[in-house]
């Protein structure tokens, strides 16, 4: 039954995971990273990303990004491509989990974006004793029990940030614009990841999105299937937690808190960091190697196909220096161009199958699927057990990590939140050491 098992899970990724799926995100990425370029200079200073589903795609960005820094023939050019990245504002992106996980039917998944928006909101304004700011850095230190460092980058962003989503049927990134319309939130700029080429797409989020369009306010890159979106951490890296008992217990408990239910707090890395990992003690928390290799295979996929497409327009464009030095003839260049061309493409895809084939040979190791919710269980389990050892972990359909507190802990962090953080912190004073733009 387990190798049958194992056979079924195996045939569903190699439908999923593909090499075209592979080379439309080496495409999408490449272009993410040239819409980056132009808005910055358009003076776009920030990068906001609020779903699990858009950082697979942002990460392979900044992949492109360097990887077209190191295509300048001259040294010179290509040290100051490197200090100009190290000062973008492509390494300064901010992470806030807008993730909806409602429980019942009171409960709206616009509600929950509302409040992130609130908490977005109060961080572009430098408003540092925003309740929803302050829970939220409760909930980063003594729930997730990391630092305020660790998930604030140390610039933070104005109101002229770049809002990079994934989007399906366009519901989420609906909801988001309605928030951030309530909230004056109008400076920004969306750059929307669109699965299955917008067939998806609601009437009403459309309309929404070329109403954005035509503001200028919004650019969309289009991806043949969104494969990492809500799959869980084996194909996308990371994955993020939600404390609902926590939540519920101060819902109805102050006047600013009626849409905290179902707020999450961090995107965990899968990846095992070999004991480097200063925030897990055990080895089972911190050990995750076998999905980090083929995880890791998968990266390396990614990579080849970017630099492949971005090699390929450099040999198209005539600009390619091992290409020129073996041109002699302008005659028959173009025919010379397009031979390469072709014979780098066949050895690219037969690395990409290679890679394919490992991580599938990896995968047929496990005893489940990397897309079932039992899998990102046992993944996060071991260190969510670990910061809180009484705790319960399930996970939702979308992979959402449900940590379940027992009453007392419960007890005891509310007290702790009323204690020293509500109406006696500000989020932003007590790091000057971290915070360039405060």
């Amino acid at each position: 039954m387990k190798n049958q098992n194992n056979s079924n899970h195996i045939s569903t990724l190699q439908d999923i995971i593909t090499s075209d799926a592979i080379f439309d995100y080496a495409r999408a990425s490449i272009e993410m990273s040239d819409y980056l370029r132009t808005l910055f200079m358009e003076g776009y200073d920030s990068i906001v990303i609020p779903s699990r589903g858009a950082l697979p795609i942002y990460n392979l960005a900044q992949t492109a990004w360097d990887l077209a820094n190191k295509q300048h023939n001259s040294l010179e050019d290509r040290i100051k491509g490197k200090f100009d990245a190290l000062n973008s504002p492509i390494n300064r992106e901010l992470i806030l989990p807008f993730s909806a996980d409602p429980v019942d039917e009171s409960q709206t998944s616009l509600s929950i974006r509302r409040f992130w928006t609130n908490v977005l909101s109060a961080i572009v304004r430098r408003d540092t004793k925003s309740p929803h700011l302050v829970f939220y850095r409760f909930l980063i230190e003594k729930v997730a029990k990391l630092s305020w460092a660790h998930v604030m980058p140390r610039t933070l962003p104005s109101e002229k940030f770049i809002f990079i989503d994934t989007v399906i049927s366009g519901r989420a990134i609906s909801e988001i614009e309605t928030s951030f319309k309530m909230e004056g939130l109008n400076k920004c700029y969306f750059l929307l990841i669109v699965d299955q080429d917008g067939n998806k797409l609601s009437g009403k989020s459309k309309a929404m999105i070329e109403k954005l369009k035509a503001e200028d306010r919004c650019s969309i890159i289009t991806v043949g299937n969104l494969f990492t979106e809500d799959r869980g951490p084996s194909v996308s890296g990371l994955w993020s937690t939600v404390y609902p008992e926590i939540m519920s217990s101060i819902k109805d408990r102050y006047d600013w808190s009626s849409n905290c239910y179902g707020a999450g707090s961090f995107y965990w890395k899968v990846s095992s960091s070999l004991g480097l990992n200063t925030y897990f003690k055990r080895k089972d928390s911190d050990y995750n190697l076998p999905f980090t290799i083929t995880y890791s295979t998968l990266s390396t996929a990614y990579y080849a196909a970017i630099h492949h497409i971005l090699e390929k327009e450099e040999i198209l464009r005539g600009k390619s220096s091992l290409l020129n030095q073996l041109i002699n003839d302008q005659n028959n260049s173009q025919d010379i161009r397009q031979k390469m061309t072709l014979k780098k493409e066949a050895k690219t895809a037969d690395t990409i199958d290679f890679l394919l084939l490992s991580y599938f040979d990896r995968i047929s190791e496990f005893s489940s699927s990397p897309l079932d919710k039992e899998t990102t269980r046992m993944l996060s389990m071991p260190r969510m057990i670990e910061l809180w050892p009484e705790s319960e972990v399930s996970v939702s359909s979308s992979h959402l990590v449900r940590v379940m507190l027992g009453n007392d802990s419960i007890k005891k962090l509310i007290e702790s939140f009323e204690n020293n953080y509500l109406n006696k912190m500000d989020v932003f004073s007590d790091h000057s050491w971290w915070f360039r733009n405060i």
